[in-house]
């Protein structure tokens, strides 16, 4: 594998783990109708 492509899978891996992260912030953010704080603070 050539060091351009494993270069270019990490970025998009990277990407992509990011996105689930910021989705899943968004998602318990909004969760609560009073806007809730972060999301450990129900645990």
């Amino acid at each position: 594998m050539s060091k351009s492509k494993e270069i270019g899978i990490f970025i998009a891996k990277t990407l992509f783990y990011t996105a689930i992260i910021l989705a899943l912030l968004y998602f318990f953010h909004y969760k609560n109708s009073s806007g809730g704080g972060f999301v450990y603070n129900e645990f």
